[in-house]
């Protein structure tokens, strides 16, 4: 299987583990989501599955798609 998103985690900044820990809140609105798109273009070397696992947590919490 892939690797847990809490090793990746780890590994990323204050920012990053912030989004995380809003959208596990569920507690995203419109400027969240703005925010979301941004952090997520910021991730450096951000592999596919982690792109994937990322954006399926934010469209379960937002209820809409970061494209």
């Amino acid at each position: 299987g892939r690797p847990a998103l809490g090793g990746f985690v780890a590994k990323q900044d204050l920012k990053y583990i912030g989004l995380i820990h809003i959208l596990m809140k569920g507690e995203m609105d419109g400027n969240d989501y703005d925010l979301a798109k941004k952090i997520r273009g910021d991730i450096p070397n951000l592999k596919e599955w982690q792109r994937v696992a990322l954006d399926e947590m934010i469209e379960k919490y937002l209820g809409k798609r970061v494209v």
